[in-house]
């Protein structure tokens, strides 16, 4: 049906095709490259040690704990919610996108309807957690760290489905767009807040949807997968 491209060629939510740990691990460590040392720190977060354990929550320092029980890493809990949740629901927008464009006889409008219908919340909730479990992309041996960080991506991504207004808005108009591209999406970079003083009309979720449109690279593991 018409909520049929909400998931499909999405870097991280790639429907489970040739191998989706592989694929998925690949695309996160290619978003990384896109951001400043600070930003591929927190989304880096536990990469080799299990993953973040959202479900234990926040060390005594404030630190996110690793899914092998480690507890030394750098990056806060709050700010590691944050960012991660943002770049992947700044990825599973541009995938819509992706998806709608190499479908062209799928109207914009019908995916949006489709998508807050209460079927498409749950479908869209299910497919989530479902790619997010079996790519391991938190603690795998943590069901709660799947359920948090599913609801933190969908609470970011429900505001820009809401309308096709909302929708065709996620990546700002063309001098934000470059303006973002010249000064976020490159390595050293910026951090987030200072991005946001750059283009104060745009929200995080839409300065990552900015640099994932402008690497390819929804287009990229949409070819991958097919």
């Amino acid at each position: 049906g018409a909520s049929l491209p909400l998931l499909a060629g999405l870097p991280v939510f790639a429907k489970p095709a040739p191998k989706p740990a592989a694929v998925a691990s690949q695309a996160i460590q290619g978003l990384m490259k896109l951001f400043s040392p600070e930003i591929q720190t927190t989304i880096g977060a536990c990469f080799d040690r299990g993953k973040v354990n959202l479900g234990a929550g926040a060390d005594e320092d404030g630190s996110v704990i690793c899914g092998d029980g480690f507890r030394e890493s750098p990056v806060a809990y709050n700010t590691y919610v944050e960012t991660y949740s943002n770049v992947l629901a700044a990825s599973a927008l541009v995938a819509m996108r992706t998806a709608l464009k190499s479908n062209p006889q799928v109207r914009p409008e019908l995916v949006i309807q489709a998508v807050n219908s209460s079927y498409g919340q749950q479908r869209l909730r299910r497919e989530m957690r479902k790619v997010i479990t079996e790519s391991e992309l938190v603690a795998s041996n943590s069901p709660q760290s799947v359920n948090y960080l599913t609801d933190s991506i969908l609470e970011r991504v429900r505001p820009y489905v809401k309308t096709s207004r909302t929708f065709n808005n996620l990546l700002g108009n063309p001098d934000q767009y470059s303006q973002v591209v010249r000064n976020f999406c490159i390595p050293p970079g910026m951090a987030i807040d200072a991005a946001q003083t750059l283009v104060p009309n745009l929200a995080p979720v839409q300065l990552y949807a900015i640099c994932i449109q402008n690497s390819g690279l929804a287009e990229e593991i949409q070819g991958r997968l097919k």
